[in-house]
């Protein structure tokens, strides 16, 4: 915490300093020490025989079905928290882009009958995603489409949550999915950023732990309010409330303007 501190009451050119750490390279390293870790706990899971896949792209499906656990078991408190917090309610048709498994919008559709899902994310990941909302019940009311947040958005949502995805990218990054977002989102239309927004001050915060965990890896970071409010402008968003929940991460939420 002390060391995110440092770094965040320093001036622009210590800004400057913490954003040349975010790629050049990064991401690679970091896929292959993430690939590396993931047959070491294969291993430590008793998976010996992991060679038997054949392919890289088969193992990786197994590490990935894990991988999908492992982020709803690190994450999933947050969706009740979050539910319990915020009011969706007057919601048509709610996006999660980048929604993973599924899980997420799984917990709103079924707390919110009467509204519609649309879950986007990777090709790799959808297949998963698809077989969890038909396990749940929800294919008549859920769409599910393949894409990258840094290509398109999918049309057609009065809604737009991410959650855990601006935190993992650079201001520049973040603003051009932001901006993908501001192109296909209504006049009506709301957006919601769920992340652990950092608090101002110098005490102790489990978003500046955070904070310091995204910029080693993979080279994004947590925001405060006033950088949320600086990032929503610049692709076209007005920042308008930020919701703290039970647990460390809160809503914020932006309109189109």
């Amino acid at each position: 915490a002390l060391a995110n501190d440092v770094l965040r009451s320093a001036d622009a050119g210590g800004r400057v300093a913490r954003g040349g750490m975010i790629r050049g390279g990064g991401y690679i390293v970091g896929v292959g020490m993430g690939f590396a870790t993931s047959i070491l706990l294969l291993r430590y899971l008793g998976v010996a025989d992991y060679g038997r896949y054949g392919t890289v792209a088969a193992l990786m499906g197994l590490v990935l079905g894990i991988t999908d656990g492992g982020m709803t078991a690190i994450h999933g408190a947050e969706t009740p928290a979050m539910l319990e917090a915020f009011d969706f309610s007057g919601i048509g048709t709610f996006a999660d882009v980048g929604g993973g498994n599924g899980s997420l919008l799984t917990s709103v559709l079924q707390k919110y009958p009467a509204m519609k899902g649309i879950l986007f994310d990777l090709g790799h990941v959808i297949e998963r995603a698809t077989a969890n909302l038909q396990k749940a019940g929800l294919s008549d009311r859920c769409e599910v489409r393949e894409g990258s947040f840094f290509e398109a958005f999918p049309e057609g949502a009065d809604a737009y949550l991410m959650r855990h995805i601006i935190h993992d990218w650079d201001d520049q990054q973040s603003i051009q999915i932001l901006k993908n977002c501001r192109a296909v989102i209504p006049p009506h239309g709301r957006l919601f950023i769920v992340e652990a927004v950092v608090p101002a001050g110098n005490e102790p915060s489990p978003a500046k732990e955070f904070d310091m965990a995204m910029l080693i890896y993979p080279g994004g970071m947590e925001r405060t309010e006033a950088e949320y409010r600086s990032l929503f402008a610049a692709a076209g968003f007005e920042l308008v409330g930020v919701t703290p929940t039970a647990s460390p991460v809160s809503v914020v939420e932006g309109r189109p303007v």
